[in-house]
């Protein structure tokens, strides 16, 4: 019974992807109303498996039942375009069987309300695009996006806070180029997932979350971006393979507890924005200099809900046990500096430590060495810093810091350790070490 059982799922995994191909023309363009257009769709009724050309809608309950013959639910299967708005709470395609958006032609699908289904196909096809928007909910077993090799494309974007996609297995770039996308709040559900060498997911915004409890692979030339306070959780590091990570001021949380100098390993390809490039997370491997913060929480020292993330997080997911990591341009743009994951308004710079800024000061800082400090920048590597507790000007490069330049003495200083105002330099001018008290005012 349970091969018999294994045998059937198989089967119908096959139809999804072509290799069997059941169509019920007789129940072809069945609608009751509307003349195909934008303005006036054809109104679905239940009894339609394939979708042609034109523009249709369902505006009601209505359930595809093709378990019979183990057939799909196509959307483009035609020369020309088909469109299809859901706008129904529960439009099912039976568990036995599956929809597929661009199959041998193209296909356009936008949920609204509700789909279910056993599988969801996006871009089929030979030289075929699909494309579907989430504002609603799908819940499929499998979801599979490009399946062609180097022919087809599939795209799958869900956006809001009411959007939410719920599968077993994600697929992005199966064998053809699949992009997946989910911003301004969308919810991603997923067993397992693979994003192949040319797939691409963009998780961004905040409020937008995607969480993944088994396999997590990324393939060759595959990537995974995660932008402006989006939180990815998957459950190995070491799932990545050849693939990327880009990070702008993005969150991605690992279960287990790992030091920033594993997870910056060029092994795992984490790359962080800079304000116009994307740049490794070890910028310094011999000044141990990473462009990316990470912040395990055990439960005891770092506990989940002390993390500004949690007012956003917290009622979706516990991140105690995992690793947060985080990078990506942030804050002044000469500072190369991502805000700290457990206060706002904390930055940490690549090159100048931590320091303070809110957007209301201007150009004033409250560096945690230096204290107060008033940054002008000539470009992106050259500062002009009063520095309050000596009352001078200095002169900084951001390649040579600690160097730097003294005007009010004409000399050069070196900054040793220390915080204003018990700072200690190294005088090139006396060839000794000076404390912050014998500095000249």
């Amino acid at each position: 019974m349970k091969n018999r059982v294994l045998q059937t799922k198989r089967n119908i995994l096959l139809a999804v992807i072509g290799i069997s191909q059941f169509f019920f023309h007789s129940n072809l363009l069945a609608y009751a109303s509307g003349t195909g257009t934008i303005d006036d769709p054809y109104i679905l009724t239940a009894t339609d498996t394939i979708i042609g050309s034109g523009y249709w809608e369902t505006n009601y309950d209505i359930t595809y039942d093709t378990s019979s013959n183990y057939e799909s639910v196509y959307i483009g299967d035609a020369s020309g375009t088909a469109n299809l708005t859901i706008n129904s709470d529960n439009t099912v395609v039976n568990a036995y069987s599956s929809c597929v958006v661009g199959g041998y032609g193209n296909g356009n699908l936008k949920v609204d309300g509700e789909l279910d289904a056993l599988s969801l196909g996006v871009g089929k096809g030979y030289l075929v695009k699909g494309t579907v928007i989430v504002n609603g909910t799908v819940t499929v077993s499998d979801c599979i996006m490009g399946y062609s090799l180097n022919s087809s494309y599939g795209s799958i974007l869900t956006t809001g806070s009411t959007a939410s996609l719920t599968t077993s297995s994600l697929e992005i770039g199966y064998a053809g180029t699949g992009v997946f996308t989910a911003n301004n709040g969308a919810s991603i559900t997923s067993a397992t997932c693979s994003i192949g060498a040319s797939g691409a997911a963009v998780v961004t915004n905040k409020g937008s979350l995607w969480t993944n409890s088994s396999n997590f692979d990324i393939e060759t030339n595959g990537s995974l971006t995660i932008t402006n306070n989006a939180l990815v959780v998957i459950p190995y590091l070491s799932d990545y393979k050849s693939g990327y990570v880009y990070l702008a001021n993005g969150y991605l949380a690992i279960k287990g507890d790992y030091a920033i100098s594993d997870i910056a390993s060029s092994d795992h390809n984490i790359y962080t924005y800079d304000g116009s490039n994307y740049v490794p997370a070890t910028i310094s491997a011999s000044r141990y200099i990473y462009s990316i913060s990470a912040t395990y929480y055990d439960g005891i020292v770092n506990v989940w809900s002390s993390s500004k993330l949690y007012s956003t997080y917290g009622s979706k997911v516990d991140l105690t046990g995992y690793t947060i990591i985080t990078g990506g341009y942030d804050g002044p743009s000469w500072a190369e500096a991502y805000e700290s994951i457990n206060s706002n308004n904390w930055y940490k710079s690549a090159w100048y430590g931590c320091f303070y800024s809110d957007a209301s000061w201007e150009n004033w800082i409250y560096q945690s060495s230096h204290g107060w400090q008033y940054v002008i920048s000539a470009n992106d590597s050259e500062l002009y810093i009063w520095d309050n507790a000596s009352q001078s000007w200095w002169f900084v490069n951001t390649t040579w810091y600690p160097y730097m330049y003294d005007y009010t003495t004409s000399s050069w200083y070196y900054y040793i350790d220390g915080t204003a105002p018990n700072r200690n330099f190294w005088s090139y001018s006396t060839n000794s070490i000076v404390g912050e008290s014998l500095l000249p005012k």
